[in-house]
């Protein structure tokens, strides 16, 4: 070993070790930031079917409300685009009434709601949560 400093291949080495290391940092945090997204997108149809819930309990005779009109009437607040922070998202919640399986039990109301955004569509069923 030469005593005035490194030699070329250990330069190379620990060049080549960082750029590994650099790669899986890059893609781990991609994953992350879009694993972030989507649960953004998720808890945005949560707090709609809520919203809609309570806009159902006030206007008894209404089957479907938009996501708008749950925002103007502040129901809920603004929906903001998680990928695009200037695009607010649209979409509709719809009411359907199931029978209940037992005799003499109130029908369970399911809500279907479609949470449309730019560059992404998401639609699920609540309360059980199953893709439309």
């Amino acid at each position: 070993m030469n005593k005035k400093g490194f030699s070329l291949v250990e330069l190379l080495g620990v060049l080549v070790i960082l750029g590994i290391l650099s790669v899986i940092a890059i893609f781990a945090y991609s994953r992350y930031k879009e694993s972030a997204v989507q649960q953004a997108y998720e808890t945005m149809i949560k707090d709609a079917a809520s919203a809609a819930e309570e806009y159902f309990m006030s206007n008894i005779n209404s089957d479907s409300v938009l996501i708008k009109t749950l925002v103007d009437e502040e129901f809920l607040s603004d929906t903001i685009d998680p990928r695009n922070s200037k695009v607010s998202c649209g979409g509709k919640v719809i009411k359907r009434n199931r029978e209940s399986l037992i005799k003499g039990e109130l029908d369970i109301m399911e809500l279907e709601v479609t949470l449309d955004c730019k560059n992404n569509k998401i639609c699920r069923i609540y309360p059980s949560d199953k893709a439309c």
